[in-house]
């Protein structure tokens, strides 16, 4: 190996980034971690620009050449095709995805015999083929073996691993891949749900409106209206936006005009939301202002289609957005209206103005608040966590009972969500009877709990549970029948009227930490995970720790306060977290620490 010269690779490759972004995926708050997590923003795109193979280089140098080559997706990986033989090259298919590393630098390579070198690196995340990143736990490896031999009196790579996917830096991907939001429609509401995926900056657009009309990630299916199901396709392979009017055109296949005029409504308003996302922030794409839906040379058909529909509201439609612009606090038996949002702490020391409802007071048997949107509807635990009481436009109601052990109640609509225990288990034995209900609180004096339909439960207990700002998604904290916690999201599923009736298939989001005790959704894309960083911290302390936690992409961390118990967001950004303890204190991020919140010992996120 040559190490001079593969220290020159890795500088020029990595020369242009570094100079444009600084650091690149540094934590702004709290521990600083060896495995720096991928931004999530959008930044703008550098074209990296590896080099090719030198004369004289060893085998070593010439596999880890290639692999710093596939930071450049252009020509197909025409740079790092330069490292292979023809015939190599010619067999590798550069299936979409990549393997992301945390750096160029920590390659460990090594050769087998005379004929074989074999790399390691820490594999932080991996991209897959739908555009979704999976964080992998901390200090992962991957290693990968590569034949290689020698061409006119070069080493070239003969033999790549079965479906090898290109390896590229945490900083190389920031500046080469982009994260766009994909909106679905809702299948029971005229609302928006985003998905965030990623995408090279190159033919951008035609892979947003690609991800339109593939199926949603598994866990949001049964919960949203897909126009896959309708069979649409892109006709031809590519979306052109012209760069003086910002108008993206999509051809679609024929199917387009043949499918129902909801399902045309909805493609029109998720291509106009998702397409609109592609902005000049990638300065090497156009930004979009509209798009055109057509299909067989004809306009695609809508009901009430406007001539130049520019948003999702043009079309009827809402995108997921925060619940609230306030919080409600309490102290002692009084509830106030507080102002929110990620500037800092609560704002104002009683009716802030924002909101003209009139909060109940609320009993000293009550605690752990939840409220739908507009503050009408308040619910709280009982103390022992056995008893759902509900005030009504300031009408007391307690709901029959129906389970024990519940989790703080979460809105969507006039409905609250709780899980818990139906049935105390024998001593000794493992908690069985998990479940989730729903109350629909503008039954009044009449509202009972309804079972949903969870059937992936079994033997496992939901410890928390939060409904997104739309209603169409669900973040949970699940013990299983072993006590293990897990972080998991699901579609929250309905009927044609728009009623909860169950969970879907969830999936496990990867958090490092040793247990969970808490969720909370603190934008559209993202999770607080509040938890705890070793088991015995987690059983005498409480948590300890916050994971800001994407739905696609590498979760960062920061200490939280000794001792609490529950996350709180106003759903406006990662800033507007708050946190309660079991001393009854309500505290906030204020820049790198928390700050209490005087005159506050409860808290409630309307909506949420």
């Amino acid at each position: 190996m040559t190490p001079g010269r593969t220290r020159a690779r890795w500088t020029l490759a990595l020369l242009l980034p570094l100079t444009l972004t600084g650091c690149a995926g540094l934590a702004a708050t709290g521990t600083v971690h060896a495995e720096q997590p991928i931004s999530n923003a959008a930044v703008p795109h550098v074209d990296v620009q590896p080099i090719g193979p030198y004369d004289g280089e060893s085998a070593e140098d010439v596999v880890t050449g290639f692999l710093v080559a596939g930071a450049s997706l252009d020509d197909d990986y025409g740079v790092a095709r330069q490292f292979l033989t023809s015939t190599a090259s010619a067999k590798w298919q550069s299936a979409e995805g990549a393997v992301i590393t945390t750096s160029d630098s920590d390659f460990k390579v090594t050769q087998q015999g005379s004929g074989r070198v074999r790399v390691s690196a820490v594999e932080q995340a991996v991209l897959d083929t739908t555009g979704h990143i999976t964080a992998r736990e901390p200090n992962s490896r991957i290693g990968a073996s590569f034949g290689v031999t020698r061409v006119g009196g070069q080493w070239r790579i003969s033999s790549l691993p079965a479906g090898f996917r290109p390896w590229i830096s945490n900083v190389n991907f920031s500046q080469v891949y982009t994260p766009q939001r994909i909106y679905y429609p809702s299948a029971t509401s005229r609302v928006l749900v985003p998905d965030v995926q990623w995408y090279p900056a190159a033919g951008l657009a035609t892979a947003v409106a690609r991800a339109v009309l593939a199926a949603p990630p598994a866990w949001l299916q049964g919960a949203l209206r897909t126009p896959n199901q309708s069979h649409i396709g892109l006709a031809i392979n590519a979306v052109p936006v012209d760069p003086n009017t910002g108008v993206a055109s999509i051809d679609l296949t024929a199917s387009a005009q043949r499918a129902d005029g909801t399902v045309r409504t909805a493609l029109w308003a998720a291509m106009t939301a998702s397409l609109t996302g592609v902005n000049s922030t990638v300065m090497v794409v156009p930004s979009v202002t509209r798009v055109e839906l057509t299909a067989g040379g004809n306009r695609v058909a809508a009901p009430h289609l406007l001539a130049q529909p520019a948003t999702a509201a043009d079309l009827g439609y809402a995108v997921a957005g925060p619940p609230s612009a306030a919080l409600i606090t309490r102290n002692g038996s009084v509830l106030s209206w507080q102002g929110s949002g990620p500037a800092g702490p609560l704002r104002g020391s009683g009716e802030s103005g924002e909101n003209t409802v009139r909060l109940p007071a609320i009993s000293s048997k009550y605690y752990d608040l939840g409220a739908d949107t507009s503050g009408d509807a308040i619910a709280a635990l009982s103390i022992d966590r056995a008893s759902l009481g509900v005030w009504v436009k300031r009408s007391f109601h307690v709901v029959p009972t129906f389970a024990g052990n519940l989790t703080r109640p979460t809105f969507t609509g006039s409905t609250a969500l709780v899980a818990g225990i139906s049935g105390t288990p024998r001593r000794g034995a493992a908690p069985s009877g998990g479940g989730v209900w729903a109350v629909d609180t503008a039954a009044g004096s009449r509202m009972t709990a309804r079972q949903l339909s969870v059937p992936w439960l079994g033997r496992s207990v939901v410890l928390a549970l939060k409904v997104s700002a739309e209603g169409a998604r669900v973040a949970m904290v699940v013990r299983d029948g072993q006590g293990r916690t897990s972080v998991q999201v699901a579609g929250l599923l309905r009927d044609s009227r728009g009623i909860p009736t169950g969970i879907g298939t969830p999936e496990t989001m990867p958090v490092a930490l040793a247990s969970y005790a808490d969720v909370a959704w603190l934008d559209d894309v993202t999770l607080g995970v509040l938890g705890a960083t070793t088991p015995e911290k987690g059983h005498t302390q409480g948590a300890d720790e916050i994971a800001l936690v994407p739905l696609s992409g590498q979760p960062d961390m920061f200490a939280a306060p000794l001792g609490v118990q529950s996350v709180v967001s106003g759903g406006s950004g990662t800033d507007d977290i708050y946190v309660l303890d079991h001393r009854g204190s309500v505290w906030t991020r204020q820049g790198a620490g928390w700050a209490r919140i005087p005159g506050a010992d409860d808290l409630a996120a309307p909506g949420t």
